[in-house]
């Protein structure tokens, strides 16, 4: 019968019911994916279960264990019993490194054996992979795949290998050519603004139903309800009007403080007389009229009388009959000014406006 372990990632455990012992499988995922979370959980269950651990990385020691500390995980007193052996990349790490730190090579896959062998380790987590499986010959890649991978099973060890997301064709040939080898293979999604974070098994060794992508906690591993998506999603209202789609308002002066309106100016309004002709006499550029009298003005030549003219409006008031029974107007300025039959000419009103309007 083959055995099976837990791997501290609820949604395999409880779904398929762990991984293959003694084996290796494969998780794959862009940055901030949850590959380091996965494989702190990974060794945190091994060491739950009495198994000693060894956990290669590129990420120093002492942040790693900063990382292990703020998921509840204490690496301290493991590290120091001898259940946990961290193991950092000489290459991805410039100097000498932390006095006391076991420097390992990517090509030092004799050291690690002896290493594993000497502190009987039972899991071992590389995080990255990558060092191991890059080759200069393309052509070699399956075969060094394969050999490396089934080195690690012969070792007798359950292995995780995390890979970054690829990017390239020769890291989709990468990734399929390990896929190939390994029982399982686990795809992981960061989180974005509008998805969560998602996990998704591509390869089980004898499952046929595998699911789809499913959303998850990084830093639980657990799968995210209903309510807890509905709650990450707000939805806005369809008739929702946002300040940024409404037009640009030019902002209205304030009214004028009670007490002091500033005076309007009034225009009276200029009335022009269909009969007039700029050709009768007048010019608008002459300040006098012509020789031709007045209307109301007597012909002391011809009949003596008041010589007719043609009807034009006049600003002048006409005082009313003397018997008659309307009450006259109030007194106006009735001068008008020079000029005044030029339609270009207006008058403001008398002051008495202005002083109504002062009073409001």
């Amino acid at each position: 019968m083959i055995a099976k372990t837990l791997c501290g990632l609820p949604i395999i455990d409880e779904t398929f019911g762990g991984i293959f012992s003694n084996r290796s499988f494969l998780v794959c995922g862009p940055s901030k994916s949850g590959k380091t979370v996965l494989g702190l959980r990974f060794v945190q269950q091994g060491l739950q279960q009495n198994e000693r651990c060894l956990y290669l990385s590129t990420i120093m020691a002492n942040d790693l264990s900063i990382c292990a500390e703020s998921l509840g995980f204490d690496m301290a007193p493991h590290i120091e019993s001898g259940d946990l052996t961290l193991l950092e990349y000489e290459t991805f790490i410039p100097g000498n490194g932390a006095p006391g730190l076991d420097m390992l090579p990517p090509e030092g896959f004799d050291q690690l054996r002896e290493i594993i062998n000497a502190n009987s380790i039972e899991r071992v987590v590389l995080d990255t992979v990558l060092p191991w499986v890059s080759v200069k010959q393309p052509d070699r890649m399956a075969e060094q795949i394969f050999s490396f991978t089934r080195s690690f099973d012969r070792l007798g060890v359950t292995t995780l290998l995390t890979l970054p997301k690829p990017v390239s064709n020769m890291s989709f040939r990468l990734k399929k050519s390990i896929e190939d080898v390994v029982p399982i293979s686990i795809l992981l999604q960061k989180e974005q603004e509008e998805e969560p974070a998602t996990v998704q098994v591509v390869k089980y060794l004898g499952e046929k139903k595998l699911g789809g992508k499913t959303a998850y906690e990084i830093a639980t591993g657990r799968e995210r309800s209903k309510e807890d998506l509905e709650k990450r999603i707000v939805k806005e209202p369809e008739n929702t009007v946002r300040s940024e789609d409404l037009p640009e308002s030019k902002e209205e002066p304030p009214p004028p403080a009670p007490g002091r309106t500033k005076p309007r100016a009034i225009f009276s309004s200029i009335q022009r007389d269909p009969n007039f002709s700029t050709h009768s006499g007048y010019s608008p550029r002459q300040s006098k009229p012509s020789a031709e009298p007045r209307t109301g003005e007597r012909d002391e030549k011809n009949t003596g009388g008041i010589k007719s003219s043609p009807p034009r409006h006049s600003s002048k008031f006409t005082p009313p009959d003397e018997n008659s029974s309307e009450s006259s107007p109030p007194e106006q300025n009735t001068a008008p000014p020079k000029a005044a039959r030029l339609s270009s000419i207006w008058k403001p009103n008398s002051s008495q406006d202005d002083e109504e309007l002062t009073d409001a």
